[in-house]
C-alpha cells in the first residue's frame, strides 16, 4: 500500500503540470521473477495506482521482452548493460490500443528497483526507438520500499 500511495501522490503532482495526463509504463518482470513471485509485481502496483488515482493517469504494459535475459544479480554494470541491450521492445499494437493520444501523453517508466540503471536504460532506449520517440518520455522512477530508511 505504501508504494501505491507514494506512486499515486507522485502521479498527481506530475498530472498537475501536464495538460494531457500521464501514462505509467511498467517494466515487465522476467519470466523467472513472475514464476518466483506468482505475479508481475510492478504491473500490479501500477494497475493499483491507476485504479486509485483521481488524476488523469493511465497505463498498460506496452514494453515486452524480445528475448530471455540472464539473472542480473551476479553481473557487473557493463555485463548488465550488454545482457539487456535490445531485450526490451515496445509493442506498438498495445500502444495504439491503450493510449488516448500517444504522441501527447507523457510517459513515466516504472521499475521495481534501480541498481545499475541497465533495465531503466533498456526501457528508455526501447521507447526512444519506437513510434513514441524520446520526446514522449517524462521520467523514470522506481517503486521500491525499504524497511531501512536512507535518511533518519
Amino acid at each position: 500500500r505504501f508504494i501505491v500511495r507514494s506512486l499515486d501522490h507522485l502521479s498527481l503532482r506530475i498530472v498537475a503540470h501536464s495538460s494531457e495526463g500521464i501514462f505509467l509504463v511498467p517494466i515487465p518482470g522476467s519470466k523467472r521473477a513472475i514464476k518466483t513471485r506468482g505475479e508481475d509485481v510492478i504491473c500490479r502496483v501500477v494497475e493499483r495506482v491507476v485504479e486509485s488515482s483521481i488524476g488523469n493517469v493511465s497505463s498498460r504494459p506496452i514494453l515486452t521482452w524480445s528475448r530471455d535475459v540472464m539473472d542480473q544479480s551476479s553481473l557487473s554494470m557493463r555485463e548488465r548493460a550488454r545482457n539487456l541491450s535490445g531485450a526490451l521492445i515496445v509493442d506498438d499494437s498495445l500502444v495504439v490500443k491503450s493510449m488516448k493520444a500517444p504522441m501527447r501523453q507523457q510517459l513515466v517508466v516504472v521499475d521495481d528497483v534501480l541498481t545499475s540503471g541497465a533495465t531503466m536504460a533498456a526501457a528508455i532506449s526501447a521507447i526512444s526507438h519506437s513510434s513514441l520517440g524520446r520526446s514522449s518520455l517524462l521520467a523514470g522512477i522506481t517503486a521500491c520500499y525499504s524497511v531501512n530508511p536512507l535518511f533518519a
